[in-house]
């Protein structure tokens, strides 16, 4: 998938990071969808990292990602401690609405895979009522078999998308793109883990001053504390053993 220039400047554990502002971004996504050349995009957070720590697969499918954002106050704490100058957290929900709106500058049509059944449906319906002419000529949930891959890959380049959003969860999302990108006609593909349940319930899922504040990981675990529990205290815990690791061992 490695079509694109951007240069990773470190790694977080197993995983490749693209310093890389918002502005920045928006500039390379305009420049893909305005030339139609192919950029690959996903974002890495400390549960990412941990995965890929457990799974040489799933860092190296990661790894070949164009763009790799930092998701996550996390990740830029850790990448700027290992040397890293990330310059942001940059996460779906921190770029999403500035993406939709270029997809709409340039006509550019959207497709939209993942999470249960209907939930796709009323993330279209939101995108839609925000951004009036918006093109999402597609829409599946992620509730298929491995052996439905080549139906779905057939179904995305049928509708004619020229973007393509995966949210299938990590690591099978970051596995999916990894083996049927080279299938797909969209120019534009990126990950998107949760977004799409947040973009089900309102374009702007975290309210303003917890985004301000930084506090997006606080709110989540407030929102779903059964599901994220472990996340944010086991999995937290071994994400700081990694990255303080990674630090010992760069200085032998």
């Amino acid at each position: 998938m490695e079509t694109d220039s951007a240069i990773p400047c470190g790694y977080v554990g197993q995983i490749k990071l693209t310093p890389i502002k918002k502005t920045e971004l928006m500039a390379r996504i305009a420049a893909t969808l305005e030339k139609k050349t192919r950029l690959t995009i996903s974002t890495v957070n400390p549960n990412y990292a941990v995965a890929a720590s457990h799974n040489p697969a799933l860092a190296q499918a990661m790894n070949r990602f164009d763009i790799m954002l930092a998701d996550g106050t996390g990740i830029v704490w850790a990448a700027r401690y290992l040397g890293c100058p990330v310059p942001e957290r940059l996460g779906n929900d921190d770029f999403g609405s500035d993406f939709y709106e270029l997809c709409l500058k340039f006509g550019r049509k959207v497709f939209l895979l993942g999470a249960r059944p209907g939930v796709a449906e009323r993330a279209a319906e939101n995108l839609v009522d925000r951004l009036p002419g918006l093109a999402i000529v597609g829409i599946h949930h992620g509730w298929f078999k491995p052996e439905e891959d080549g139906q779905i890959v057939e179904i995305i380049n049928a509708s004619g998308a020229d973007c393509l959003l995966v949210c299938l969860g990590t690591p099978r999302q970051q596995l999916w793109i990894a083996k049927n990108a080279p299938k797909l006609h969209a120019r534009l593909i990126m990950t998107g883990g949760g977004y799409l349940d947040h973009l089900a319930e309102a374009v702007d899922w975290y309210p303003k001053w917890i985004h301000r504040l930084r506090l997006n990981w606080l709110y989540r675990f407030w929102r779903e504390p059964r599901r994220l529990w472990r996340r944010y205290t086991l999995e937290m815990l071994e994400f700081f053993w990694l990255v303080l690791r990674a630090r010992i061992t760069s200085t032998l």
